[in-house]
């Protein structure tokens, strides 16, 4: 089935979501096609680095969706570790790894974070005002320094959970 080929990349919760989904889009489809769906060589590899990659995915998904604020321990590229709050905007999917867009409360910007780099997650009970920061303002302010760097990127954005 197509839902299993991604299962791997994703948390348990969200691969139930998208094999429901998936199960009816399959449904709908008529029977030619269908077979050139469930036939198309499209694969997802799992293995011991797919774990990593979806760790904690479910409880960032949650902080998220009900706009709680996570506390954790970021070892950042260069090993060197510090304890972050941040109010989670949302998720995001390169194929290779996950990014959580973010305001982070100690640099007092928006920042991305990679789960599988995040240590020691508590999910707060404090809840942020959806006005203080936003989704939007974070992609603003990717689109500036990346004009500014000279990187150009697409609306890859789009793709985010949230």
């Amino acid at each position: 089935q197509l839902a299993d080929r991604a299962k791997p990349w994703q948390d348990s919760e969200l691969a139930t979501a998208a094999r429901s989904v998936l199960e009816k889009i399959e449904g709908m489809v008529p029977a030619p096609l269908r077979e050139v769906l469930l036939k198309t060589a499209l694969f997802a590899p799992s293995g011991p680095w797919t774990h990593a990659r979806k760790l904690n995915l479910d409880v960032i998904r949650t902080a998220v969706s009900e706009r709680r604020k996570l506390e954790f321990d970021y070892v950042n590229a260069d090993g060197d570790t510090s304890r972050r709050v941040v109010r989670p905007l949302g998720l995001y999917f390169w194929g290779a790894k996950w990014s959580l867009a973010a305001w982070c409360e100690l640099r007092k910007s928006y920042r991305s974070f990679r789960p599988d780099r995040m240590q020691d997650l508590e999910l707060q009970k404090d809840v942020f005002d959806a006005d203080s920061v936003d989704l939007e303002a974070f992609m603003t302010q990717r689109r500036i320094e990346d004009q500014a760097t000279g990187w150009a990127r697409d609306d890859a954005f789009t793709g985010m959970v949230g």
